[in-house]
C-alpha cells in the first residue's frame, strides 16, 4: 500500500508534539478551510507561526503533504482538485 504524501513529515512533527506544544494548540484559527482566512488574519497567524519551536517541522510537513485546510507554519494550502472534478 502506497503511503500518503508527507506521511514521514507527519511522524515526525507529532513526535515532537510530544515533547514541546506548538503554539497554535487549542486556538481554532489555525484548522479552519483555506477559503476561510482574511489577509489581515493570516499575517496574525504567521507571527504565531514564527515563534513556534516546531516551525521547521510544521513547514516540512506542510511543504509535503499540502494540507488542504489549516495553517501550516504560516502558510495555507489551497485545496486539491479531486480527480472527479478534473475530469469535468
Amino acid at each position: 500500500m502506497k503511503e500518503k504524501r508527507g506521511a514521514d513529515e507527519y511522524r515526525r512533527l507529532n513526535v515532537a508534539i510530544e515533547h514541546h506544544p506548538p503554539r497554535c494548540a487549542d486556538d481554532p484559527r489555525f484548522i479552519r478551510d483555506a477559503i476561510d482566512y482574511q489577509p489581515n488574519e493570516l499575517s496574525e497567524l504567521r507571527a504565531v507561526c514564527r515563534r513556534c519551536p516546531l516551525y521547521a517541522l510544521c513547514a516540512s510537513y506542510g511543504k509535503a503533504a499540502k494540507p488542504p485546510a489549516g495553517v501550516w507554519a504560516g502558510s495555507v494550502y489551497k485545496p486539491r482538485r479531486q480527480a472527479h472534478e478534473a475530469a469535468d
